[in-house]
Protein backbone atom coordinates (compact mmCIF):
# COMPACT_ATOMS: atom_id res chain seq x y z
CA UNK A 1 0.00 0.00 0.00
CA UNK A 2 1.91 2.98 -0.98
CA UNK A 3 0.72 6.61 0.52
CA UNK A 4 0.93 9.80 -1.69
CA UNK A 5 2.84 12.88 0.19
CA UNK A 6 2.87 15.49 -2.06
CA UNK A 7 5.13 14.99 -4.91
CA UNK A 8 6.37 11.79 -3.51
CA UNK A 9 5.25 8.57 -3.17
CA UNK A 10 5.91 6.84 0.39
CA UNK A 11 5.15 3.36 1.25
CA UNK A 12 3.71 2.26 4.27
CA UNK A 13 3.80 -1.69 3.58
CA UNK A 14 6.80 -3.51 1.67
CA UNK A 15 6.67 -2.25 -1.91
CA UNK A 16 6.46 -5.30 -4.81
CA UNK A 17 9.32 -6.60 -5.52
CA UNK A 18 8.55 -8.14 -9.02
CA UNK A 19 10.87 -7.24 -11.95
CA UNK A 20 14.14 -7.71 -13.02
CA UNK A 21 16.80 -9.41 -11.14
CA UNK A 22 19.94 -7.36 -12.17
CA UNK A 23 21.61 -9.90 -14.60
CA UNK A 24 22.93 -7.84 -17.15
CA UNK A 25 20.24 -6.11 -19.08
CA UNK A 26 21.17 -2.47 -20.58
CA UNK A 27 18.86 0.46 -20.06
CA UNK A 28 20.01 2.21 -23.31
CA UNK A 29 23.11 2.37 -26.13
CA UNK A 30 24.55 5.61 -25.52
CA UNK A 31 27.35 7.32 -23.23
CA UNK A 32 29.03 10.46 -22.15
CA UNK A 33 32.31 9.03 -21.18
CA UNK A 34 32.90 13.07 -19.10
CA UNK A 35 30.17 11.26 -16.75
CA UNK A 36 31.75 14.35 -13.87
CA UNK A 37 31.04 11.63 -10.85
CA UNK A 38 32.45 13.61 -7.80
CA UNK A 39 32.09 11.46 -5.09
CA UNK A 40 33.07 7.66 -5.38
CA UNK A 41 33.83 4.82 -3.05
CA UNK A 42 36.52 2.66 -4.46
CA UNK A 43 35.98 -1.26 -4.13
CA UNK A 44 38.97 -3.47 -3.88
CA UNK A 45 39.76 -6.88 -4.39
CA UNK A 46 39.33 -9.45 -1.52
CA UNK A 47 36.48 -11.62 -0.30
CA UNK A 48 34.50 -10.81 3.12
CA UNK A 49 32.26 -12.86 5.24
CA UNK A 50 28.41 -11.73 4.55
CA UNK A 51 27.78 -12.00 8.38
CA UNK A 52 24.24 -14.09 7.26
CA UNK A 53 24.64 -16.16 10.68
CA UNK A 54 24.68 -12.90 12.84
CA UNK A 55 22.07 -12.08 15.70
CA UNK A 56 19.91 -9.33 14.90
CA UNK A 57 20.02 -7.68 18.31
CA UNK A 58 23.55 -6.95 20.29
CA UNK A 59 22.93 -8.16 23.94
CA UNK A 60 24.11 -4.94 25.36
CA UNK A 61 24.81 -1.80 24.15
CA UNK A 62 28.21 -2.82 25.37
CA UNK A 63 28.37 -4.83 22.53
CA UNK A 64 28.10 -2.28 19.71
CA UNK A 65 31.93 -2.57 19.57
CA UNK A 66 30.67 -6.08 18.22
CA UNK A 67 28.47 -5.16 15.38
CA UNK A 68 30.12 -5.72 12.39
CA UNK A 69 31.87 -3.24 10.45
CA UNK A 70 31.90 -4.15 6.49
CA UNK A 71 34.86 -3.34 4.33
CA UNK A 72 33.36 -5.02 0.79
CA UNK A 73 35.18 -5.67 -1.66
CA UNK A 74 35.47 -7.26 -4.89
CA UNK A 75 36.42 -8.42 -8.26
CA UNK A 76 36.56 -5.40 -11.02
CA UNK A 77 38.62 -7.09 -13.17
CA UNK A 78 35.69 -7.48 -15.42
CA UNK A 79 33.72 -4.13 -15.12
CA UNK A 80 36.39 -1.95 -15.71
CA UNK A 81 35.11 -0.80 -19.20
CA UNK A 82 33.41 2.66 -18.86
CA UNK A 83 29.49 1.32 -18.69
CA UNK A 84 28.30 2.18 -15.18
CA UNK A 85 26.26 0.07 -13.53
CA UNK A 86 23.49 -0.43 -10.97
CA UNK A 87 22.34 -2.99 -8.85
CA UNK A 88 18.44 -2.34 -7.76
CA UNK A 89 17.17 -4.16 -4.78
CA UNK A 90 13.97 -4.21 -3.22
CA UNK A 91 13.69 -4.41 0.61
CA UNK A 92 11.35 -3.93 3.56
CA UNK A 93 12.86 -0.16 3.25
CA UNK A 94 11.64 -0.05 0.00
CA UNK A 95 14.49 -0.06 -3.20
CA UNK A 96 17.77 0.77 -2.73
CA UNK A 97 19.97 0.96 -5.49
CA UNK A 98 23.87 1.29 -5.84
CA UNK A 99 25.84 2.62 -8.87
CA UNK A 100 29.06 2.20 -9.62
CA UNK A 101 31.82 2.79 -12.89
CA UNK A 102 35.01 0.31 -13.03
CA UNK A 103 34.53 -0.62 -9.66
CA UNK A 104 34.00 2.77 -7.57
CA UNK A 105 30.45 3.02 -6.03
CA UNK A 106 29.49 6.13 -7.39
CA UNK A 107 25.77 6.50 -5.17
CA UNK A 108 23.82 5.05 -2.96
CA UNK A 109 19.85 5.22 -3.59
CA UNK A 110 17.62 4.88 -0.83
CA UNK A 111 13.77 4.63 -0.35
CA UNK A 112 12.37 4.29 -3.62
CA UNK A 113 9.07 3.06 -4.05
CA UNK A 114 10.06 1.68 -7.32
CA UNK A 115 12.42 0.21 -9.38
CA UNK A 116 12.42 2.55 -12.41
CA UNK A 117 12.44 5.18 -10.00
CA UNK A 118 15.95 4.66 -9.02
CA UNK A 119 16.74 3.89 -12.52
CA UNK A 120 15.79 7.45 -13.33
CA UNK A 121 18.06 9.00 -10.67
CA UNK A 122 20.80 7.13 -11.75
CA UNK A 123 21.14 8.31 -15.02
CA UNK A 124 20.23 11.80 -14.41
CA UNK A 125 23.77 11.51 -11.97
CA UNK A 126 25.50 9.56 -14.79
CA UNK A 127 24.51 11.84 -17.61
CA UNK A 128 24.29 8.66 -19.59
CA UNK A 129 21.26 6.41 -20.09
CA UNK A 130 23.36 3.58 -21.07
CA UNK A 131 23.61 1.65 -17.80
CA UNK A 132 23.96 -1.94 -17.47
CA UNK A 133 21.41 -3.45 -14.58
CA UNK A 134 24.05 -6.22 -12.28
CA UNK A 135 24.48 -6.97 -9.06
CA UNK A 136 28.07 -5.88 -9.64
CA UNK A 137 28.80 -6.00 -5.34
CA UNK A 138 26.91 -8.61 -4.05
CA UNK A 139 28.37 -8.17 -0.10
CA UNK A 140 27.50 -4.50 -0.31
CA UNK A 141 23.97 -5.41 -1.62
CA UNK A 142 24.16 -8.64 1.14
CA UNK A 143 24.60 -5.81 4.03
CA UNK A 144 22.37 -3.30 2.78
CA UNK A 145 20.09 -6.48 3.13
CA UNK A 146 21.01 -7.06 6.56
CA UNK A 147 20.82 -3.73 7.69
CA UNK A 148 17.12 -3.68 6.19
CA UNK A 149 16.23 -6.44 7.46
CA UNK A 150 16.64 -4.96 10.78
CA UNK A 151 20.48 -6.33 11.39
CA UNK A 152 22.80 -3.47 13.16
CA UNK A 153 25.45 -2.92 10.59
CA UNK A 154 28.35 -0.20 11.06
CA UNK A 155 29.17 0.75 7.40
CA UNK A 156 31.70 3.26 8.91
CA UNK A 157 34.88 0.66 7.34
CA UNK A 158 33.73 0.66 3.59
CA UNK A 159 36.35 2.32 1.80
CA UNK A 160 34.41 5.82 0.72
CA UNK A 161 35.91 8.80 -0.37
CA UNK A 162 34.86 12.04 -1.59
CA UNK A 163 35.50 15.78 -2.87
CA UNK A 164 34.79 18.80 -1.26
CA UNK A 165 35.79 21.03 1.07
CA UNK A 166 38.61 20.11 4.35
CA UNK A 167 35.29 21.10 6.62
CA UNK A 168 33.09 19.18 4.19
CA UNK A 169 35.63 16.63 4.40
CA UNK A 170 35.69 16.13 8.18
CA UNK A 171 31.65 16.74 8.62
CA UNK A 172 31.85 13.55 6.45
CA UNK A 173 33.92 11.68 8.43
CA UNK A 174 32.44 12.60 12.05
CA UNK A 175 28.88 11.28 10.38
CA UNK A 176 30.41 8.02 9.54
CA UNK A 177 31.79 7.56 13.00
CA UNK A 178 27.96 8.05 14.78
CA UNK A 179 27.46 4.12 16.00
CA UNK A 180 24.60 2.10 14.39
CA UNK A 181 21.35 3.35 16.74
CA UNK A 182 23.16 6.75 17.98
CA UNK A 183 22.26 10.45 17.23
CA UNK A 184 23.45 13.82 17.27
CA UNK A 185 23.10 17.18 16.51
CA UNK A 186 23.73 19.73 13.61
CA UNK A 187 24.94 22.05 16.14
CA UNK A 188 27.07 18.95 18.10
CA UNK A 189 28.72 17.68 14.69
CA UNK A 190 29.54 20.71 13.68
CA UNK A 191 31.36 21.51 17.48
CA UNK A 192 33.04 18.30 17.21
CA UNK A 193 34.54 19.62 13.64
CA UNK A 194 35.92 22.60 15.53
CA UNK A 195 33.17 25.15 14.09
CA UNK A 196 30.41 25.67 17.01
CA UNK A 197 28.62 28.05 14.35
CA UNK A 198 28.38 25.91 11.37
CA UNK A 199 25.09 24.01 12.14
CA UNK A 200 23.67 25.22 8.82
CA UNK A 201 26.36 24.37 7.22
CA UNK A 202 26.37 21.09 8.21
CA UNK A 203 23.16 20.62 7.37
CA UNK A 204 24.35 21.49 3.72
CA UNK A 205 27.01 18.80 3.76
CA UNK A 206 23.97 16.22 4.92
CA UNK A 207 22.07 17.34 1.66
CA UNK A 208 24.51 16.55 -0.62
CA UNK A 209 25.59 13.04 0.85
CA UNK A 210 25.58 10.68 -2.16
CA UNK A 211 25.71 7.41 -0.42
CA UNK A 212 23.09 7.71 2.32
CA UNK A 213 22.98 4.86 4.84
CA UNK A 214 26.63 4.16 4.51
CA UNK A 215 27.48 7.61 5.65
CA UNK A 216 24.05 7.46 8.19
CA UNK A 217 23.21 11.29 7.95
CA UNK A 218 19.86 10.19 9.42
CA UNK A 219 21.36 9.61 12.42
CA UNK A 220 21.92 13.95 12.80
CA UNK A 221 19.17 15.65 14.01
CA UNK A 222 18.43 19.33 14.89
CA UNK A 223 17.91 21.14 18.37
CA UNK A 224 16.09 20.26 20.24
CA UNK A 225 16.13 16.59 18.80
CA UNK A 226 13.70 17.39 16.09
CA UNK A 227 14.05 15.57 12.88
CA UNK A 228 15.48 18.38 10.69
CA UNK A 229 15.86 17.28 7.17
CA UNK A 230 16.27 14.40 4.74
CA UNK A 231 16.64 14.33 0.75
CA UNK A 232 15.45 10.27 -0.06
CA UNK A 233 12.19 10.32 -2.13
CA UNK A 234 9.73 9.82 1.16
CA UNK A 235 12.10 12.90 3.02
CA UNK A 236 11.71 13.19 6.39
CA UNK A 237 9.19 10.24 6.50
CA UNK A 238 12.31 7.37 5.77
CA UNK A 239 14.57 9.10 7.97
CA UNK A 240 12.40 8.50 10.99
CA UNK A 241 11.73 4.90 9.74
CA UNK A 242 15.80 4.63 9.67
CA UNK A 243 15.85 5.69 13.28
CA UNK A 244 12.87 3.76 14.00
CA UNK A 245 14.06 0.70 12.91
CA UNK A 246 17.69 0.99 14.91
CA UNK A 247 16.25 1.74 17.75
CA UNK A 248 14.42 -1.18 17.89
CA UNK A 249 17.17 -3.58 16.29
CA UNK A 250 18.88 -2.10 20.08
CA UNK A 251 15.70 -2.22 21.92
CA UNK A 252 16.06 1.61 22.41
CA UNK A 253 13.36 4.43 22.45
CA UNK A 254 12.96 6.18 19.75
CA UNK A 255 14.61 9.23 19.38
CA UNK A 256 11.91 10.78 17.70
CA UNK A 257 8.23 10.48 18.43
CA UNK A 258 5.73 9.26 16.05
Amino acid sequence: MFVKRGERTCFAHPPDCTGPNNRGQRVALSIDPASPFLHHAQIKHGQIKTGKNEPNRPRSLSDMNQIPRRKNMMDTTKTCDGIPRLCCFCTPLGWLGLLGLDGRLISTFVGHAAQKSIVNAAMTLARTTNIRMENWTPPLRSDLEDYAAGKPVQFDAVDLSSSGTLFQRKITELTRKIPYGQTVSYGELARRAGHPRAARAVGTVMSHNRFPILIPCHRVLAAGGKLGGYTAPCGTEFKKRLLKLESQALGKPNPIDD
